[in-house]
């Protein structure tokens, strides 16, 4: 605000100077921006071994009320997870595909699905947009390297392709014996 409030002084008293006022006020907006992001990431989310579908239930309806995007959840049967740290990690990534999703890709559907067979669980995000571009700083972007590391802490493998309707799948496979059985077996 208040490099805006200089650029408006200086469009009065100093003409010469407001381009360089502006150029403050969008740097200081960018890294407000920046903040945010990282800040959404930092803030604890409750998620236990039933939760997940739960958290990502309320992501999809908040994604679809805040952005106008229609935004899918698809999970047909329960899928516990009994460590919470890999369930919020799991969740984590989800947030962050579609935040990039819905910030460079302009879809106007963006599914999510958690799914499980006998030996792993499966979360994919897929939309409609644009598509991951591998040449842009898209590829080597915060979110990216923050979705991998994520997906390396809990054993996971992450795989961002285009989708074949166009836009992009992200998938990332948990095995279901990793962590040492920490993740319910269906059989159970």
């Amino acid at each position: 605000m208040l490099a805006g409030s200089l650029a408006e002084t200086l469009l009065e008293h100093s003409p010469v100077d407001v381009e360089a006022a502006n150029r403050i006020a969008r740097g200081v907006e960018n890294a407000l921006d920046q903040i945010r992001k990282l800040s959404i990431g930092l803030l604890p989310v409750e998620v236990d071994s039933e939760g997940l579908r739960a958290a990502l239930t309320e992501l999809a309806e908040t994604i679809t009320c805040d952005s106008g995007v229609d935004c899918e959840f698809e999970c047909d049967e329960p899928v516990p997870v009994d460590d919470s740290e890999i369930a919020i990690h799991v969740f984590r990534i989800a947030q962050e595909a579609t935040a990039n999703a819905l910030k460079h890709g302009a879809p106007k559907v963006v599914r999510i699905s958690l799914t499980r067979d006998k030996n792993h669980i499966t979360l994919q995000i897929q939309d409609d947009g644009h598509g991951f571009s591998t040449t842009t700083s898209q590829a080597n972007g915060m979110g990216l390297k923050t979705m991998q590391y994520r997906a390396a802490l809990i054993g996971a493998t992450l795989s961002i392709i285009p989708n074949k309707t166009g836009g992009t799948l992200v998938t990332c496979s948990l095995a279901e014996n990793w962590n040492h059985g920490k993740i319910h077996s269906s059989e159970e």
